[in-house]
Parts: C-alpha cells; structure tokens; sequence
C-alpha cells in the first residue's frame, strides 16, 4: 500500500489537539502526498493575530479547513475550504 493522502488537525473539535505540521509538511511534500488541515474547530481563532503562530507548517498543506459556525456564529453548518492548487 501507498501512502497518498495525509490529515493534520490543528484544534482537533473533541480535545483541541494539535498536530506538529512543522515535522508532517516536510515529508508529505517530499514524498509527494497530500497534505489536508483539518482545523475545524480552533481554525477560527486564527483570524486573531496572537493565535496565527498555531499555523506554523501550514504552506505545506495542499488543502485547509475551518467551521466558523463553531466559533464565529454562522449558521450550521458552514464549512469553508482552501486548495492551494485551484485547478482541483
């Protein structure tokens, strides 16, 4: 089997868990897999200037996700996503 599509979670919604991305990123790109950000639940907080050093390792990340309608009052159930290649 071969590897080709990895999740780090920065703010896992169960026990806002982080991923070291910083250590992941790397080899996903070097290996060339998929890199996904699951930061559905703390990812909201990163609008805020003092929380965005939780982002580190981020522009490894081929695909990102928040869900601002668990902290910024959006309607259920609002999911946004980013692809760093848009021809996707």
């Amino acid at each position: 089997m071969i590897p080709f599509f990895v999740v780090g979670t920065l703010g896992t919604t169960s026990s806002c868990a982080f991923d070291v991305i910083t250590e992941i990123g790397p080899i996903c790109n070097k290996e060339e897999v998929w890199l996904h950000i699951d930061a559905a639940y703390a990812g909201s907080a990163f609008i805020c200037p003092e929380y965005r050093y939780l982002m580190e390792g981020v522009e490894h990340a081929d695909s990102f996700n928040f869900n601002p309608h668990k902290w910024l009052l959006i309607t259920f159930d609002c999911s946004t996503m980013w692809l760093k290649d848009p021809s996707w």
